[in-house]
């Protein structure tokens, strides 16, 4: 204790003195060695080039896609096939973004003289047909479908926001049905989807995204799917199945304030 009492010389932290703390980052570089080089020996070496990277943003197409294949070793090449073969240095050899037409599988190694090959990238990308396309519903306009998917093997609903922006897009696949070649019907909300994603709240099976009966243009449906803008719902087509019918339209739940776009692709 100090003088008369002060005790501001015992032991304690000054935060008048103190620094500051300051973030930091950090990269290092991998720097590609050849073989039983023994110059740099505090250099990481490395004796098989690192995968290349296959950049595309999806997996899906329409009618064509571009797709960039990078390696961020200088000096190194990347081969690329697609006709289904194992890419090996003879392979051809990728100079610019690839252009795909058709469903196939990209592979992709990186060469350089000196190492061995790395492993193989690969990524798949599948051509989708456009069966059918709705114009803008807003909550007082439904529409029914009925098409064709006999010859294929996966059904894609999607849902579009009406060019309004995506509140209060309650869109519903009322009553959707696969029909079989025997006139069955597997109605789709019975049957588990492959994959879902939608904007908002969870996929509604027989029931509205809010978890009400399915209500369009005061019709109720017992049946059916109820979704949000944006949405990718993706089924497997039953055996037998040659139709897919549906009702489809902004749940009555929110009045004229929504409106969507429904779009069906098949593969």
């Amino acid at each position: 204790m100090g003088v008369g009492g002060d005790d501001s010389w015992n032991p304690r932290t000054h935060k008048e003195f103190l620094v500051e703390p300051v973030s930091y980052s950090f990269s290092y570089i991998i720097t590609p060695h050849r073989k039983n080089n023994k110059e740099d020996i505090n250099s990481i070496r490395i004796s098989k080039m690192p995968l290349p990277e296959i950049i595309s943003g999806r997996n899906e197409f329409v009618e064509s896609m571009t797709v960039e294949i990078k390696s961020d070793i200088a000096g190194s090449e990347i081969r690329y096939t697609t006709d289904g073969s194992v890419p090996t240095a003879n392979s051809e050899i990728y100079k610019e973004k690839i252009t795909i037409k058709q469903s196939t599988t990209l592979r992709a190694i990186v060469v350089m003289n000196g190492f061995d090959d790395s492993e193989i990238a690969k990524a798949k990308f599948s051509k989708i047909e456009k069966i059918f396309e709705s114009h803008k519903l807003t909550g007082d306009v439904t529409n029914s479908i009925s098409v064709d998917i006999s010859k294929f093997e996966k059904l894609i609903l999607v849902v579009k926001d009406g060019g309004d922006g995506t509140s209060k897009d309650h869109a519903d696949w009322a009553d959707a049905k696969f029909i079989t070649n025997k006139d069955e019907i597997i109605y789709i909300s019975d049957l588990e989807e492959e994959y879902y994603k939608q904007g908002w709240n969870v996929l509604g099976k027989d029931k509205s995204v809010e978890g009400t009966q399915i209500l369009l243009s005061g019709i109720e449906y017992k049946k059916g799917l109820g979704t949000h803008s944006e949405s990718k719902i993706v089924y497997l087509i039953p055996q037998d199945v040659v139709r897919f019918e549906s009702v489809i339209g902004i749940d009555d739940e929110v009045g004229k304030l929504g409106s969507a776009q429904f779009i069906l692709f098949v593969k």
